[in-house]
């Protein structure tokens, strides 16, 4: 259709599986969950597409978003829920693991940048410099709540085929646009 200009995807960093150096958006896809597996597929598509027929395109793999009223099965309002009730967060695996975590707000302003200024066809990585571990947020949203992490939460069993880490290169969008992140955790 004439009438679109550019379709940005929104796609996610767990298509790069566990890594232990910041993905790049050429680096192998490698997902491990069925979720990632479907935004993998649907990523080959565009690109697919964009080669054969110029589909006016770009795709931003952003790390984990976090905002006010965010759904409540998120850990971070989830351990807020359950601090203001005097429940358990359960804390699968203790939260070894570690994901990169972006304000709404960043992310936003990272899609309007490409919409406006990115080479169609290009795709992004969006996220912080350094990820850190769940347990590390669970902590902060107990301290910032007056609790030790005892109080709020227990550490329960990992989950089966938990990635031990989501960790983004986002230098091509600043390049591109220059977007950097502007809200920290």
């Amino acid at each position: 259709r004439n009438y679109l200009k550019r379709f940005v995807q929104i796609g996610t960093s767990e298509l790069y599986g566990s890594v232990t150096q910041p993905s790049k958006e050429d680096d192998p896809i490698q997902p491990t969950s069925p979720y990632a597996a479907s935004k993998a597929a649907f990523d080959l598509h565009l690109i697919s597409i964009h080669k054969v027929l110029k589909f006016p395109m770009n795709i931003i793999r952003p790390s984990n978003a976090y905002c006010p009223g965010q759904l409540l099965h998120r850990v971070i309002p989830k351990a807020v829920v359950c601090g203001l009730l005097g429940k358990k967060l359960p804390l699968q695996g203790g939260g070894k693991a570690e994901k990169s975590y972006i304000h709404a707000r960043d992310l936003a302003r990272a899609i309007y940048l490409v919409s406006e200024k990115a080479p169609l066809g290009a795709i992004y990585n969006v996220g912080p410099q350094k990820p850190v571990s769940i347990r590390h947020v669970v902590e902060t949203v107990a301290k910032v709540m007056g609790m030790s992490f005892e109080q709020l939460c227990t550490v329960t069993e990992a989950r089966l085929g938990q990635d031990s880490r989501y960790w983004l290169d986002s230098s091509a969008v600043k390049k591109d646009t220059g977007w950097e992140p502007q809200i920290t955790l």
